[in-house]
């Protein structure tokens, strides 16, 4: 880190002193799949007894505060994110003041969902000839509801004729 006391100089010689404290968020793992879990970090560089950390979920506005009340780092697991949860403020208080908001915006990568599948009403009945066993066979193994079995049963049944 970039931590540490640094000196400026400005025009006339005269000397400053600052001290920079680092604080930063993140998300773990770095990338989450919606419906999972994982934790958001928050976490300070210096801290002084009476430093408080706190996560503010935005939508919901619930805070979470560390167990212990204070600390240099505080991981909260988040369990079940969706894409409508993905705002997160990391809250920084020093002796009940508050010092910094940290915000953080989760990285969540939709769940893939299956693609449509035809229409067999329309694709089947339109003329369609079913010559394969092995292909009648599969799509009466995919194919779920008793109107879609029908209609592969009746196309595969002429098409052995």
């Amino acid at each position: 880190m970039n931590e540490g006391l640094y000196y400026c100089v400005n025009e006339t010689d005269k000397k400053s002193q600052m001290k920079l404290e680092i604080q930063k968020v993140y998300q773990e793992p770095a990338e989450l799949m919606e419906g999972g879990n994982g934790s958001v970090v928050c976490a300070v560089s210096h801290v002084k007894e009476g430093t408080r950390l706190l996560w503010i979920e935005v939508e919901s506005q619930q805070k979470f505060a560390s167990a212990d009340g204070f600390g240099i780092e505080f991981a909260l697991s988040v369990r079940n994110v969706t894409l409508k949860r993905s705002a997160w403020v990391c809250a920084v208080f020093y002796k009940d003041r508050l010092r910094a908001l940290l915000p953080l915006n989760l990285t969540i990568k939709r769940q893939p969902t299956q693609p449509d599948q035809p229409n067999l009403s329309t694709e089947l009945s339109a003329g369609a000839r079913i010559r394969s066993r092995a292909a009648c066979a599969s799509l009466r193994r995919s194919w779920a509801s008793e109107r879609q079995r029908t209609i592969v049963n009746n196309v595969c049944l002429e098409s052995s004729n």
